[in-house]
């Protein structure tokens, strides 16, 4: 009985350990493309003289953060 209780424990760890080890991979892709296109975002020259009086509203998404500016 001792053995079968053995094993049992064994699985049930090395499960935990790949799952965690699945979990951890794909968090570490999604820093990275988060990275990513963090590096990649440009901005380009605007003539605010030629823009009408408004309201406007600017925004941007890269996965971790989400910005809203109005």
């Amino acid at each position: 009985m001792m053995r079968l209780s053995k094993k049992v424990v064994i699985a049930a760890v090395s499960a935990v350990l790949i799952i965690s080890i699945v979990i951890l991979a794909f968090y570490l892709r999604d820093v990275n493309q988060y990275q990513s296109k963090v590096q990649n975002i440009q901005f380009s020259d605007i003539n605010i003289a030629s823009i009408p009086n408004g309201l406007y509203t600017g925004e941007c998404d890269v996965g971790f953060i989400r910005s809203i500016v109005r």
